[in-house]
Parts: C-alpha cells; sequence; structure tokens
C-alpha cells in the first residue's frame, strides 16, 4: 500500500500537466471561434452594404432612364459649339490662343 501512495505521489505533477495542456487547447478553439464570429459579423455589414449600393446604383439608372424618356427631342444646334453664343473652340482656344 506504502508503494501505491510513493507512485501517485509522482504522478500529480503529470496530471497537472495534462490539465494546462487541456486549457491551452480549449483557449486555442475559443479565440477561434471568437474570430470567426467578428469576421462573419464584419463579412455580413460589408454584404448589406455592397448590396445596398447597388440598389441605390439600379434606382438612379432607372431614375435617369425615367427622366431621359421624359424629355422632348434633344436640342438642336451646331455641333461644334452645343452651348450656343459666339465663342469659337478650337485648338489653340486654352492658354490664350496661338503665338
Amino acid at each position: 500500500m506504502q508503494r501505491l501512495t510513493k507512485k501517485l505521489k509522482n504522478k500529480k505533477g503529470i496530471v497537472l500537466v495534462g490539465l494546462y495542456m487541456v486549457l491551452v487547447v480549449l483557449s486555442v478553439f475559443s479565440a477561434q471561434f471568437v474570430s470567426r464570429g467578428i469576421y462573419q459579423n464584419k463579412s455580413t455589414i460589408l454584404f448589406k452594404k455592397d448590396a445596398q449600393a447597388f440598389g441605390l446604383a439600379e434606382a438612379g439608372l432607372d431614375h435617369a432612364i425615367t427622366w431621359f424618356r421624359a424629355q422632348g427631342s434633344p436640342p438642336s444646334g451646331d455641333r461644334s459649339n452645343p452651348w450656343g453664343g459666339s465663342a469659337k473652340f478650337g485648338r489653340g482656344h486654352l492658354f490664350g490662343g496661338y503665338r
């Protein structure tokens, strides 16, 4: 009996080391679980914003198409100067014209 208790006293350190190993493994798994939750939350938010942006862009395009269809015929005028007036636009109109 004395021999058995002596062996058990020597194995107490092994149980402590095993317990620490189990705690480390559980800590790694819990950290991974939390990290995945955070990543999934960010991913969901980005997907929602992307879907909203796409929907708004599509609605804006539909609005623009409707607006253009509601307009009358396009304005007629000189194609070289669509803004009207007497201004001449050519190669030298920038930076003081030709020298």
